[in-house]
Order: structure tokens, then sequence, then C-alpha cells
């Protein structure tokens, strides 16, 4: 078979005149693509050549020029930090010297006004003008007022405590009621917010059983200085209160000051060895109770977070426990009060 013959250029040109043939030539021209000139010279390899050695020979130093600042800087920062140490140490000097100085100061005043002080009680004659049946009698009348005093106290705080934790009880039941319709209708925040009020209730109850327990032992202990002590002043104010106290009060105790001294001391130290006794017996029982209702409280909080029948049943038994908890730990702080002034 013949191959076949395809027409070139140079042979579609032939055979035609010269005018076509220059024509078409300027045609396939102007429809060929223009190509971008090529730039001359050697300009970018030379410069690749020197940017090639510059980074070659330049990259030594670079890192020896970054190393160096690096050092530099972390010497500058090194010695503003020693500076900052130092200057903080020399301030907390001074001033520690400065109030060991006042403190000093301080001391060496009250040295001095308590050394005046033991000169002053010293000079002072300790001659009683008073007899001692009338003492006996004088103190025996204070005892019974700030007894009766002490006891009425006693009520009104007795009273105000009840009323703040009765209130306090109602505010926690209403909170449960409003924790278990919360709980159906599935409101986290809420629930969240309550938790909080709960909390913020049962330190408030605890910080105002505190108060008390306080105002109680302070109560106990100024009875019991009165007692001792019986709180007088001056030779004239003291006479003139037992002539008052003698003339006016007629239902004075009546006390057998005829007994031996000694008969008188074993008994009453036999009558405050049961009180005491006793009194130990009461308070470890209150120990105890407080941390049964320390346990309780625990309980009922991991209790509620069951959400079932059962579960509720159980936080209301375990608070008809705590209260009767409650009621008996204000019984024995009530015996524990009674047995502190029979002191």
């Amino acid at each position: 078979m013949s191959s076949l013959w395809w027409p070139t250029p140079d042979s579609k040109n032939q055979g035609l005149p010269e005018k076509l043939s220059k024509k078409r030539s300027t045609t396939e021209q102007e429809e060929r693509p223009k190509q971008p000139p090529k730039k001359r010279g050697r300009l970018p390899a030379t410069t690749d050549q020197s940017s090639s050695t510059a980074s070659s020979e330049g990259t030594p130093s670079s890192k020896c020029h970054l190393w160096k600042d690096f050092c530099e800087r972390g010497i500058e920062l090194f010695t503003a930090t020693q500076k900052k140490v130092s200057d903080a140490k020399e301030k907390e000097t001074r001033t520690t010297e400065r109030y060991f100085r006042e403190v000093t100061k301080r001391t060496e005043v009250l040295e001095k006004s308590l050394a005046e002080h033991h000169s002053y009680v010293k000079s002072r004659s300790t001659t009683l003008v008073m007899e001692e049946a009338q003492m006996n009698q004088l103190v025996a009348h204070l005892t019974k007022e700030t007894s009766a005093l002490g006891r009425s106290l006693h009520e009104d705080i007795e009273i105000a405590k009840n009323s703040v934790l009765f209130q306090v009880g109602e505010m926690s039941t209403d909170i449960d009621r409003c924790r278990t319709e919360i709980e159906k209708t599935s409101n986290n925040a809420l629930l969240h917010e309550i938790k909080g009020l709960m909390e913020r209730i049962t330190r408030f109850q605890a910080n105002v059983e505190e108060r008390l327990t306080a105002i109680e032992e302070n109560q106990d202990r100024l009875l019991k200085v009165c007692a001792k002590e019986g709180m007088i002043t001056s030779k004239e104010e003291t006479v003139a209160r037992v002539a008052n106290e003698l003339r006016m009060s007629e239902d004075i105790l009546d006390e057998d000051f005829g007994e031996p001294e000694e008969s008188v001391k074993e008994a009453r130290k036999d009558e405050d060895r049961k009180i005491l006794d006793e009194l130990a017996v009461v308070n470890r029982k209150l120990d105890e109770t407080k941390h049964e209702i320390f346990v309780l409280n625990h309980r009922i909080e991991k209790e509620r977070k069951n959400e079932d029948q059962r579960g509720r049943q159980k936080v209301e038994e375990m608070r008809k426990e705590k209260y009767a908890l409650l009621d008996e730990e204000y019984a024995l702080k009530k015996k524990q009060q009674q047995l502190n002034l029979a002191l």
C-alpha cells in the first residue's frame, strides 16, 4: 500500500501566486499566539549564585550573632531579676526591722504600765473593814441575784434560739417541698439555686447555734466569777452596799455559819464531784447527738439525689429522726446549763 500523503505548509503554498502566499504567511503569523520576548543576559544566574554564596557564607555568622544576642539578653534579664530580688529582700528586711522596733516600743510601754500597776497594788492596804459574817451574807446575796439573772437570761436565750430554729426548720420544709416540685419539672438551674440556698440556711443555723453557745459559756463564766469574787470595788462602796442590803433585803439565804468549815468543805467537794461526773456524761451524750445529727444531714443530702418514691420516703423518715435528735440535744443543753449553774 502506498503511504498516505498529507499536505505540508510548503506544499500548500506551491502553485499559488506570490501575493497570496505572502498574505497567507502573514495571516498565519497573526494567528499564532504571541510569545513573550526572552530576557537577555545572565543576571538571574549571577544573582542566584551570589545569594547562594552569601547564604552559604553568612549562615555561621548569623547563628553566632543570634546566640550572642540571646546570651546578652539572658544576662540582662538575669541581672534585672537579681536586682529586683535583692531590692525586695532589702525592703522586707527594713520592714521587719521597723515592725520589730514598734513591737519593742509597745512592749516596753506595757511593761512599764504593768510595773506601775504592780507597785500601786502593793502600796494599797489589804486590811478589810467588814466582818466575815457580813462578807458571807453579801456574797450569798450576790450569788442569789446573779443566779436569778442568769436563769432569766438563759430562758430568754432559749426562747430566742427555739424560735430561730423553728423558723429555720419551717424554711427547710418549704424548700424541700419546692425541691420536690422542681424535680418533677427537671429544672436543673432552679435545683442548683435551691441547693445553694439550703447550704446558706444550714450555715446560718450553725452560726446561730455557735453564737448562742458562746453566750451561754460567757454567762456561766460570769456566774462563777461573781460567786467567787463578790465584785467588791472600794471600802466606802462596800460599807454602803452592805448597809443597804442588810436593811432592804429580807429574804437572804439562811446559811449555818456555826458548822465547822472542814465538814462543809468536804460535803461541798462531794457534791461538786457528783455534779462534775454527771456533767461529763451529759457532755459526752451531747457530742454523740451532734455527731448523729451531722451524719443524718449528710445522708439526707445524699438521698435527695434519688428521684424515686422510695428515696423520698427515706428522706422523710430521716428528717423525723433528725427532729427527735434536735429535741434530745435541746434537753441535754438545758441539763448542762442547770449543772453549770449548780457548780
